[in-house]
């Protein structure tokens, strides 16, 4: 039986529960925590970090990020027992690997619990490196298998793509898109930077980093272009190696900056790019740097899956090329900047488009009144 007691006589508590995302992740905090706590509802964040305390009205629990994935499955106990303590009305948790610890919370806590899912991770174990390849497809139809249990058993599923919606019944699931807030209305592309490239993200291998900046050199035997990347390396070997091969002064490698900062410094480049590897995880996406660059009034390259084409190719805001391919990566540069006139018309559309179509304003108020119709469910079966 569910514990609400009437909701119109308190506030109630919602916990949020993450194991691998930061502390300021931009989905989990800046929109969907900051906007519930708006909307009137006490809200407790279980994060990685070192940090305890109170950021903007929302309670911060820390605990040691384990990147060990045989020892996160204890950690995860760990967070479990502090969440039960917490007796919320609501948790909502962020990542497949909690899974199965979403199940426990609930048979133990019989509160409602929400699965928010942000990729197809059935698709991602294909890719995993640490599984040998013949266990990689048991590995998905296993992950899969449960996943598809466990939405029957959750109060509710939010995905952020609509391919991942198709994985769960339309009746038990919701959509709410990965789009940024634009906080930034008053930001004005100036004293742009000719020939620049911005690339904000991950610096991994799948994020086709190495490719990428091969098309840099490619390109330099036609224009002087230059590129600035802002992440973060995760593996150090990977960060030695492109150091090493990438060390002229057209390579610039910031580090990640406070989020205002960043995209005050990435609207004074000439375009933004994004070519992710064609891993099946990838192609699906709609990866939310898109629409931060369509914010920031950059053209966009990107990769050549059917999604990103349709987005950036149909509403001629960029353009899109074989991310495998340096070469077609170089092509795809000169062509967008052989025209000035041309890059500053993408940049108005790319502008205009993310302020019609793809802000959080529409999100926000989907994701209310799922939590609105979850609470008004679970209010009538007590």
């Amino acid at each position: 039986m569910f514990h609400f007691n009437k909701v119109e006589k308190r506030q109630l508590h919602v916990c949020i529960i993450t194991t691998t995302h930061d502390r300021f992740d931009g989905r989990i905090f800046h929109r969907q925590a900051i906007t519930l706590n708006n909307a009137g509802y006490r809200i407790t964040f279980l994060v990685p970090g070192s940090f305890n305390g109170i950021e903007k009205g929302i309670r911060i629990i820390s605990f040691p990020l384990i990147k060990n994935k045989y020892k996160r499955l204890i950690s995860n106990i760990r967070i479990v027992r502090t969440a039960l303590k917490l007796k919320a009305d609501i948790y909502h948790f962020h990542d497949p690997d909690f899974l199965l610890y979403g199940l426990v919370l609930k048979w133990i806590s019989k509160q409602v619990v929400i699965f928010d899912v942000h990729e197809d991770f059935s698709l991602v174990l294909l890719e995993r490196e640490w599984i040998p390849k013949w266990l990689r497809k048991i590995y998905s139809a296993v992950y899969r298998f449960t996943e598809k249990f466990a939405s029957k058993v959750f109060d509710g599923i939010i995905t952020a793509t609509d391919h991942i919606q198709t994985l769960f019944p339309k009746e038990e699931s919701i959509i709410v898109h990965n789009y940024p807030e634009n906080k930034n209305k008053s930001l004005k592309r100036k004293n742009i930077i000719p020939n620049s490239l911005v690339y904000i993200g991950g610096l991994t291998p799948i994020r086709g980093i190495e490719e990428m900046l091969k098309a840099v050199v490619i390109s330099r035997d036609k224009l002087p272009i230059e590129i600035h990347t802002y992440g973060q390396f995760t593996d150090m070997d990977y960060k030695k190696k492109i150091m090493s091969d990438f060390k002229h002064d057209y390579f610039h490698f910031h580090d990640v900056l406070p989020i205002n900062v960043m995209h005050q410094k990435a609207s004074q480049y000439s375009a933004g790019i994004i070519c992710y590897l064609p891993l099946p995880n990838h192609i699906e996406s709609m990866p939310n740097k898109i629409f931060e660059y369509m914010m920031l009034g950059l053209p966009i390259i990107g990769s050549n899956f059917p999604l990103w084409k349709k987005l950036i190719n149909d509403n001629k805001c960029g353009i899109t090329c074989d991310p495998t391919s340096p070469q077609k990566i170089a092509d795809a540069i000169l062509t967008l900047f052989s025209d000035a006139t041309e890059i500053e018309n993408k940049a108005q559309i790319s502008i205009e488009l993310f302020n019609k179509c793809f802000t959080w304003t529409n999100e926000k108020q989907i994701l209310l009144n799922f939590y609105s119709s979850i609470i008004e469910n679970s209010y009538n079966k007590i």
